[in-house]
């Protein structure tokens, strides 16, 4: 058994106890520091296909698992085929009130 400085073994055993009760903090405090990362991270993450679903004429939902949920619940998937509402490269959403030019080809 090792010994303390001065060979008292009860200072040794109180200085164990410590060292683990302080690495059993110090997991506590990286676990909960990694959930609480990872959580921002997906909620970010959900946030920005939410987004892409609103911007490409879905409703402002995006599920877990990457697709947007369009009218009458049909499924598309993020960043896959382009939406069956776009016209001319835009979205035909409420908040698109900025005027596209045409070019045209007579």
């Amino acid at each position: 058994m090792l010994r303390a400085a001065g060979g008292d073994p009860l200072k040794s055993r109180r200085n164990r106890s410590e060292m683990k009760k302080l690495i059993a903090a110090a997991l506590i405090v990286c676990t909960t520091i990694a959930v609480v990362a990872v959580t921002i991270i997906r909620h970010v993450n959900n946030k920005q296909d939410a987004a892409w679903c609103h911007d490409h004429g879905y409703a402002n939902y995006a599920t877990k698992d990457g697709f947007c949920v369009g009218a009458g619940g049909k499924l598309f998937k993020i960043g896959g085929a382009p939406s069956p509402r776009l016209v001319r490269g835009r979205p035909q959403t409420a908040n698109s009130r900025v005027p596209v030019p045409e070019t045209r080809l007579d």
